[in-house]
């Protein structure tokens, strides 16, 4: 089982990385200190079920290597970027989040990334943070949800106020969520 990489560019502090082991795909854009750190965390895992060693570092190529269409990505939100195994309350203690539109944000990532639902309603975003956020509930969440989405970082599917409406991470939303990492140290 070799190691495809479909595409590595960098820019500044950025690193989007996507790369194929055999029938393991992982794929993550942001803080280039991030997405190494996830890269190994996906590599320990599909070791973890009986892969081959894998490289210790994430493979190198030139930055106008072969693209996926950017469209695909963009208009499948059930694909998760980079799979995390955190807990929610840890997941968002790693991230420096500034206010509640970050904070919703990062759960829906969180639901999608940890396998849960890729897309969530207001009512199933506010059950996860009441059951599991380290901060207080917002008084108007859906206000919240929408000025996420305003930003760019969410899409929606649905009417803006209605309560079926759903909401998901966008490949722009991983990007920035990527790079609220808190620093280690």
């Amino acid at each position: 089982m070799g190691c495809k990489p479909t595409r590595v560019s960098t820019e500044s502090n950025r690193l989007e990385l996507s790369v194929t082991f055999g029938a393991n795909d992982f794929s993550a854009a942001g803080d280039a200190s991030v997405v190494t750190s996830l890269y190994h965390d996906f590599k320990q895992a599909i070791q973890t079920v009986g892969a081959p060693a894998l490289s210790a570092e994430p493979p190198t190529t030139d930055r106008n290597v072969e693209q996926q269409s950017a469209t695909q990505e963009a208009s499948d939100p059930a694909v998760v970027k980079a799979p995390t195994k955190l807990p929610l309350k840890p997941y968002l203690d790693r991230l420096k989040l500034r206010g509640n539109k970050e904070k919703a944000a990062a759960i829906v990532a969180w639901s999608a990334e940890s396998g849960g639902k890729a897309s969530l309603t207001i009512a199933e975003i506010e059950a996860l943070w009441k059951r599991d956020a380290p901060f207080r509930l917002p008084s108007n969440l859906g206000r919240d949800v929408r000025a996420a989405k305003s930003e760019g970082w969410l899409d929606s599917d649905g009417a803006d106020k209605s309560p079926n409406t759903t909401y998901s991470v966008n490949g722009y939303g991983e990007g920035v969520i990527g790079g609220w990492a808190k620093s280690e140290g």
